[in-house]
This record gives structure tokens, sequence and C-alpha cells, in this order.
């Protein structure tokens, strides 16, 4: 994980590359754990926004997945920039000033349902002004929306009520 972090500081300071591929569920789960800050966002079990809260999907991971990226390919100034087991690496680019905010969201099977969590960053700057808090809102409002035009992949979504 650190190694991904220090990787995505340089590339906005025009050092090194950023990473290809995305990180590990582990890598991301422990992004998360480090819990929001002034330029991220995250969801949480027990956070007190419902829309910041993982959504419980009643259907497989394989239906999930490839769902939300076809969302987010649709979305604009959104990019996947790589998608493999469990885990979803977007990139949002800002519409006029250069910015960019890494988007990682997690889908992991429990029972029945899959549940899903996200992790957005600024790359750059002292504040992301409610920006990545924001992405995560515009994720979840486009999946909703997507679901609600297509009948099924998916069954309706829920926000997560574990406590």
């Amino acid at each position: 994980m650190a190694t991904l972090l220090v990787a995505l500081a340089l590339s906005a300071c025009g050092g090194a590359s950023p990473p290809t591929r995305a990180p590990s569920v582990a890598d991301v789960r422990a992004m998360l754990d480090e819990g929001p800050a002034s330029t991220v966002a995250v969801t949480a079990r027990n956070g007190a926004e419902p829309a910041l809260r993982p959504w419980r999907l009643p259907a497989p991971r394989a239906i999930v997945q490839p769902t939300l990226e076809r969302v987010i390919r649709a979305m604009p100034r959104w990019r996947v920039i790589d998608s493999g087991d469990g885990v979803i690496w977007a990139v949002r680019e800002a519409a006029v000033v250069p910015f960019t905010d890494d988007v990682f969201l997690i889908c992991t099977e429990e029972g029945h349902e899959t549940v899903v969590e996200v992790r957005s960053a600024a790359r750059l700057g002292p504040s992301d002004f409610g920006r990545n808090r924001r992405n995560i809102i515009d994720v979840w409002t486009a999946f909703q929306a997507f679901m609600e035009s297509h009948h099924p992949p998916i069954p309706q979504a829920s926000p997560d009520a574990v406590s």
C-alpha cells in the first residue's frame, strides 16, 4: 500500500508514473481503515450519513462489479483505470483545473449479497472542498439511476444498515 501511495504522490508532483494496476482488496481495505481526511472520503459501516455507508446489493460480485464499471465509464470526466479481483480503480478529472481524484471500489460477497465500499482521494492540495464525498455520492446516484432504467440485472440497492 505504501508503494501505491508514494507512486501516486510522486506522479502528482511530476515524479514517477502512477501505478497501472489496481491495488489488492487488502490494500484498499487498509486505506478505508485510515478513514476520512481533508482530501479523502470513505464509506463506513457506522457512518452518520447513509450515502457514505457501504451498499449491500442482492446479487453476486460477478454481476455487480462489471455493472459498476459500466456505470463509471459512462460518467462524464470519469475513467476506469483497472479492475480485477474485487477492486475497481477509477479516476475523476476536474472540469476546469487539472485535479485528479483516485476512487477505489471494493466489491466483496457476504452471503447472498455483494457489499461495495468506496474510497475517494484527491492527488493534490490541502483540501478537496467536499469533492471526494460528492464523488462517492455521484457513483451511487449513477448506479441507482442505471438500475432503475434496466430490468434486471440487479435488484434495487439499499444502504448498509449495519451499525
